[in-house]
């Protein structure tokens, strides 16, 4: 789910704690919006030095979403 940074941090916790947020994805430059946040953060600048992986990622199903 996108977050804009442009969001109160109060939103933004909101959001992520609604969620049930497990990882957020984030520019290093961003985080102070989120003080809050207890959970896994990935860094931007670390995407590209993750382990490779041979992992076959399934399509989603219909009842993998919650409305």
């Amino acid at each position: 789910m996108p977050l804009d940074p442009s969001y109160p941090p109060e939103r933004l916790s909101f959001m992520i704690n609604d969620s049930s947020a497990k990882l957020v994805i984030a520019d290093e430059s961003l985080l102070e919006l989120l003080p809050d946040y207890k959970g896994d953060i990935l860094l931007t600048k670390d995407i590209l030095n993750l382990p490779k992986s041979d992992a076959i990622i399934e399509k989603p199903q219909l009842d993998d979403f919650w409305l």
